[in-house]
């Protein structure tokens, strides 16, 4: 007979199986976790073009096996880390687990700055940490901290993407996994602001229920700055008319269903076209990748316009954001239409693999991402160095200052 606690882990499983979601409401068996580990440890090599380009073939099967043998005796959460960290050892940005898609996740926003990680947004209730340092989590020291994530970081160079080290900080499921915290409750946040420091006990919910957010400190009179206005439609553009300058802001490289790229070119070059332009400025600080053939429309448009091209009149905006697709249309733009490149380097090296696919475990239902091509972007070079190289500091970022719009608009 089933019991009734039986019988809600298969209804769960069942949902979920259904959903083509991870089930991580349901608790798995060290034997299910297990026919996940055999399965990654078998697909993953086979389907991804180069697994072993950094990471050996046997310190990944004797990591595999070192995880297999301590099964029984971890957390689900445990797990999902573990097999995080491993897919991360790897080496490759484009190589992940989505390990925490269900996690409860802290209402706090992060930003890595120069001066250090700090709150850019938060739920009401919170809003006094917004323009605050991170300096510690339920009584880790900042450093602590940071070298417990780190590992669950893919990447390929001594530069971290730009989300994702901020994402985890706010996710219980990567505080609990790597022993910042016990469990998914109330953690702990320490803050040093204006000299100041404070604490904050901050609760966990679902990612669906953020509830007011706040994304400026407190007493703050300034506007946001240009390029903070409008980062979820994925193009858009404005003539700066004081400035003479044509400025395009490209969010992700996808097309949008209320405006393709191609009419989006057009409604560009309408204006172009009806006005004195002395530069144009494609911001692509946000631009996290997508399809690398999205901006055709716009670099035909640019070719068949001499007087958009002039050289040292043409800027592509780049941060630690700018990733994949992003990165490689930087690249065009340089190199076909002399684009100065402004702003800080991409976290992504030129030489790297990517053009990615999934699969999903058979017990859990985490997706695993892989490769299946490799990108010579540019031999000889690991990162793409800006031309002139601005870095986003906290002090700007909190007082409305664009210092990479403004260096561009003042050459």
């Amino acid at each position: 007979m089933t019991s009734r606690r039986s019988a809600a882990r298969i209804l769960a499983l069942a949902c979920c199986r259904l959903a083509g979601t991870p089930h991580f409401a349901a608790e798995l068996s060290s034997s299910e976790w297990k026919q996940d580990l055999d399965f990654l440890s078998r697909e993953l090599p086979a389907k991804h073009i180069n697994l072993f380009f950094q990471l050996s073939r046997r310190d990944w099967e004797r990591e595999v096996q070192r995880l297999e043998e301590s099964l029984p005796s971890m957390s689900d959460v445990q797990v999902r880390t573990a097999l995080r960290r491993l897919v991360a050892s790897v080496g490759n940005a484009h190589t992940s687990i989505d390990s925490y898609h269900d996690s409860l996740v802290y209402p706090l926003w992060f930003t890595q700055f120069p001066e250090g990680m700090y709150v850019v947004a938060a739920n009401h209730k919170y809003a006094q940490a917004i323009g605050a340092r991170l300096t510690g989590i339920n009584g880790r020291f900042w450093e602590d901290v940071v070298q417990r994530l780190l590992p669950l970081i893919p990447r390929e160079n001594e530069l971290i993407p730009g989300e994702r080290l901020p994402k985890l900080l706010q996710t219980a499921d990567a505080l609990v996994g790597t022993g910042i915290a016990s469990d998914s409750g109330p953690a702990t946040f320490w803050f040093e602001k204006n000299g100041a420091k404070f604490s904050l006990e901050v609760t966990a919910s679902p990612a669906s229920q953020p509830g007011i957010i706040e994304n400026r400190p407190e007493g703050s009179t300034y506007e946001s700055p240009l390029y903070l206005t409008d980062r979820k439609t994925l193009y858009w553009f404005r003539y700066l008319e004081q400035a003479r300058a044509l400025y395009i802001q490209y969010n992700a490289c996808q097309q949008m269903q209320s405006l393709s790229f191609s009419d989006f070119t057009r409604q560009v070059m309408e204006v172009a076209d009806g006005h004195v332009v002395d530069k144009v400025i494609i911001d692509l600080r946000h631009n996290g990748g997508g399809n690398s053939e999205v901006i055709n429309p716009l670099m035909l448009a640019l070719k068949n316009r001499a007087n958009l091209r002039r050289e040292g009149h043409l800027f592509a905006l780049t941060s630690h954001y700018t990733f994949s697709s992003g990165l490689i249309n930087t690249l065009r733009l340089q190199k076909q239409l002399h684009a100065l490149i402004a702003g800080q380097p991409s976290s992504q090296s030129l030489n790297s693999y990517g053009d990615i696919k999934s699969f999903r475990l058979p017990a859990s239902g985490l997706e695993v991402w892989y490769c299946t091509k490799f990108f010579k972007l540019m031999p000889g070079r690991q990162l793409l160095e800006p031309d002139i190289p601005i870095s986003l500091t906290a002090r700007d970022y909190f007082s409305g200052r664009d210092a990479v719009l403004e260096s561009v608009l003042s050459r």
